[in-house]
């Protein structure tokens, strides 16, 4: 055989390595693929922690829903479905998306029990009630719920509204725009308004909002939803719970923390 013979193309004795899906892989091919498997590991493993150390916390939020508890207290409807006890002014809501008027309109204003779960969160306490839960207690002391307004004039507030349920601790996160359309449903719903001010301290409790007279978030404000907005409102108090008096013409969508404006569009509720 000839040299020419020997160096041809259908030498099996060749020395570049040749690839038989029925046979071992060369060791070329094989150290490659180890090489492109450990790197694309690290890269991989690298997003994962660069994603997790960007991502916004999820607050600390706690909802006991595996622990029923059993209250004591004055009931009320007005402005918002509460239980005043003598320590604090607790937040009443139904199961679900819901809030809690229905449920409680027979035994308002009145000295009751009530069972339900506990959600917390920065200074403030909601009962998640157990349907058909309420227990009238007779004749007790009635510590009748006044708003107390702080401010004469409105002053300027900016964050975000929410929902507070969610907020709380029944989602998480339950704020942002991750949130949104969770926020949306609950808010129609009739569950309670809160702010979320850019500037609060971690330790003080989020106001509630009445907007424009109402504890139910008027329909056209449901696009100021999970943005981050700027508006003027009064302050002001109810039991132990703060409150936030605003005209729903004074929202606007404020920058984000970028400098760019957020445009979100929710669609109309067609009730």
């Amino acid at each position: 055989m000839t040299d020419s013979q020997a160096s041809g193309p259908n030498n099996t004795n060749r020395s570049d390595p040749l690839y038989v899906g029925y046979m071992p892989a060369p060791d070329e091919h094989r150290r490659a693929v180890k090489r492109t498997l450990i790197l694309l590991a690290a890269w991989l493993s690298f997003c994962a922690f660069t994603l997790v150390l960007t991502m916004p916390s999820p607050g600390e939020g706690v909802w006991e829903n595996s622990n029923e508890r059993v209250w004591e207290g004055f009931l009320t409807n007005d402005p918002y479905p509460m239980l005043l006890t003598p320590e604090e002014t607790l937040l009443v809501v139904s199961m679900g998306k819901h809030g809690a008027h229905d449920q409680i309109d027979e035994f308002a204003n009145s000295h009751v029990s009530l069972r339900g779960y506990e959600l917390r969160r920065q200074g403030r306490r909601m009962i998640e009630m157990v349907p058909d839960s309420i227990t009238p207690l007779g004749e007790a002391p009635s510590p009748q719920p006044t708003l107390s307004m702080l401010d004469i004039e409105p002053i300027d507030f900016t964050g975000e509204i929410i929902d507070g349920k969610c907020y709380l601790g029944a989602m998480k996160p339950g704020n942002g725009f991750a949130h949104r359309a969770c926020a949306v449903l609950c808010l129609r719903g009739g569950l309670p308004a809160m702010f979320a001010e850019d500037d609060a301290s971690p330790d003080e409790p989020l106001p509630l909002l009445i907007v424009d007279g109402s504890t139910q978030v008027p329909e056209h404000v449901m696009q100021y939803i999970a943005t981050r907005v700027q508006m003027k409102a009064r302050r002001a108090s109810v039991g132990t719970l703060p409150v936030l008096i605003v005209d729903s013409s004074t929202i606007e969508r404020a920058n984000d923390f970028f400098g760019n404006p957020k445009t979100i569009v929710i669609e109309q509720s067609e009730d």
